[in-house]
Parts: structure tokens; C-alpha cells; sequence
């Protein structure tokens, strides 16, 4: 229960950081005539180090409809952050509290996945499989 608990104050630190920079984003900049290359040169770096750790979410079963709203339906992903098997993603799929979910690895290995923690927030959602081999995300620093 204290890992949960340590993971919790993770993703909410994670996103207190990640507001604290999207507002650096929008700071005006100098422009580089070759910003648009540069950008996507960083986009397909990024996708190469990430992808393997990009996961396929499946949920079955809960509310079709939570507070008057339609609750997420089908597949979403994640991205494996541990060799232990704890995932990150978005909470909109599971705020109709689904009975199961199971996560699809990049090689197509499947597992059931339980729901650690979500910080609605931020709206993040901490999953937990148990796997072994899992390729973890790079973590960049800015």
C-alpha cells in the first residue's frame, strides 16, 4: 500500500511540473528558420526512445454514464514508467469505474492491469501489471 501511496505523490508532482512548464511554452521566443525541422527531428527521436513503452488499454464493464456524461469507451494507452510494471494514462476512460482492465505491450505480450490510483487533477491514472522485461519510457530532462 505505501508504493501506491508514493506513486500517488508522483504523478501529482509530475503534474504540478508539467503545469510549470506549459506555461513556458507559451512564452514568446525567437523564431529559428529551421524550427519546423528542428521540431520534427525531436518528435521522431522521441517517438523512437518512447514507443516501446506505449501501451494498449482495454476496459470492459462499469457506468455508461457518469454525472450525466458519457464515459469513455474503447482502447486508449499508456506508457510503462517502472520494470515493475506500473503504467501511466489518462483517467478518462475509467471514470465509469470499469470492472477490467487489461493492457497489450508492444509485443503484443496481454495482461490484466489493476487501477493503483488516479489523481483527477490532473486527471492521470496509475495501472499496475504484472510483467516481466517491460522497456520503461526515457525520461527527458528540459
Amino acid at each position: 500500500m505505501k508504493i501506491a501511496i508514493k506513486f500517488c505523490l508522483i504523478i501529482l508532482l509530475l503534474g504540478v511540473y508539467l503545469t510549470g512548464n506549459i506555461t513556458k511554452a507559451f512564452q514568446p521566443a525567437s523564431v529559428s528558420p529551421n524550427i519546423g525541422q528542428l521540431e520534427e527531428q525531436a518528435f521522431r527521436e522521441a517517438t523512437v526512445l518512447v514507443s516501446p513503452s506505449v501501451v494498449r488499454i482495454e476496459t470492459v464493464g462499469g457506468l455508461d454514464a457518469v454525472d450525466g456524461n458519457l464515459t469513455g469507451s474503447g482502447a486508449t494507452t499508456g506508457t510503462v514508467i517502472t520494470a515493475d510494471g506500473f503504467i501511466i494514462t489518462s483517467s478518462f476512460n475509467f471514470a465509469g469505474q470499469p470492472s477490467s482492465v487489461f493492457v497489450t505491450l508492444a509485443d503484443e505480450r496481454k495482461f490484466p492491469a489493476k487501477i493503483i490510483c488516479q489523481d483527477e487533477i490532473h486527471k492521470v491514472t496509475l495501472l499496475k501489471i504484472e510483467a516481466e522485461n517491460l522497456p520503461i519510457a526515457a525520461v527527458a530532462a528540459f
